[in-house]
């Protein structure tokens, strides 16, 4: 093996987790039509409405790394990494978005969409065979950080759980902080219990 290939190798670990094939190619077909819709909104935003805002949404960042996820089979453990550390954050949205839905629309995109992410999320997390880098892990809490604070905005979220009054932009830049990093502890603490937590 050449020494490129055992610097990627290192780089990025790929450990097997579905052991029947069926379910490696159920997994990656709803990953690749995961991502096909995320394309999809991309070009109808992008192109068509020529409105930007949804792309810069953290829920269409995290879809796009369910759907990457999902193709390498949880064999990814920067994949993992990434999508797993912000469940708890998906599981506080999907709680307070329960009493601001109005319509089937609103409930839908709002209370079924953050609480799917969340139980996918979840269930990434107490799987003992889906292992997660100790360095990704950290990586991913500032990825998140910093898309949050430069891309998406405080702002928008406040606007959008309905609480303009009653929450400042910095105190909810607070609350995202320790939320997010509540997230990567726990996560850290639960894969070092099933002895998967990787360097």
């Amino acid at each position: 093996m050449k020494d490129d290939e055992l610097n990627y190798r290192e780089l990025e670990p790929k450990i097997k987790v579905l052991e029947k094939k069926i379910s490696s190619i159920i997994v990656q077909i709803m990953g690749w039509a995961l991502l096909f819709s995320c394309v999809y909104r991309w070009v109808l935003y992008y192109f068509i409405y020529e409105y930007y805002r949804p792309l810069t949404h953290t829920t269409f960042l995290t879809l796009i790394l369910i759907s990457l996820t999902c193709i390498n089979k949880f064999e990814s453990v920067l994949l993992n990494s990434a999508t797993s550390m912000s469940f708890l954050l998906f599981t506080v949205v999907s709680i307070l978005f329960i009493p601001l839905a109005t319509d089937i629309l609103s409930f839908m995109e709002g209370v079924i969409l953050h609480s799917a992410i969340a139980i996918f999320q979840i269930y990434l997390v107490i799987n003992k065979k889906i292992a997660i880098s100790k360095k990704y892990l950290l990586w991913s809490f500032l990825l998140y950080l910093v898309f949050i604070s430069s891309y998406d905005s405080f702002t928008r979220i406040i606007a959008a759980i309905d609480t303009n009054e009653n929450i400042s932009i910095i105190k909810m830049t607070v609350q995202v902080f320790y939320i997010l990093g509540i997230s990567t502890i726990l996560v850290y603490i639960f894969k070092k219990k099933f002895g998967i937590m990787l360097p």
